[in-house]
């Protein structure tokens, strides 16, 4: 009950933070953070959610950042930071393992990527942007689509 209250309190700050856009992709979602330390210092967290019967995950993720008044864009890659597993379908079987460790039920695994980035320059208008492509076939929607997320 604990980890779909943890879900639910995930989906809800993502739906509340200033994420512009979402589109689906084969993984499951995604937030997309970051954090003044100084002036010009951020950290950057990206919150990466898959279904553990998908393909794996990368060590690093590239993020986007880019800034239309001062007419600058670059990447960043993330290194992976850490990964947790969040266990979804009932709760009325806790002892049945998940697809994350070889069982039967159906379970999710967050990734956390995340880094420290010095601004180049102080600009007002800046746009984070990360993109996975390529939907697997075992979704509901439409295969083929990014999973689109950006925040500013």
């Amino acid at each position: 009950m604990k980890k779909i209250l943890t879900i639910l309190c995930l989906i809800t700050t993502a739906l509340l933070t200033n994420i512009t856009e979402v589109k689906a992709s084969h993984a499951t979602g995604a937030d997309l953070t970051y954090t003044f330390v100084s002036t010009d210092t951020i950290v950057l967290k990206l919150r990466f959610y898959r279904d553990c019967s998908g393909i794996p995950v990368a060590a690093m993720e590239a993020i986007t950042i880019s800034s239309a008044t001062c007419n600058l864009t670059f990447t960043v890659n993330l290194p992976l930071h850490s990964t947790t597993e969040i266990v979804t379908g009932t709760c009325t079987d806790t002892t049945q393992a998940t697809t994350c460790n070889g069982g039967p039920r159906y379970g999710v695994e967050e990734y956390i990527f995340q880094d420290t980035v010095v601004m180049p320059s102080a600009c007002t208008d800046w746009l984070f942007e990360f993109e996975e492509c390529c939907r697997n076939n075992n979704n509901t929607i439409t295969p083929g689509n990014s999973l689109y997320v950006s925040t500013n």
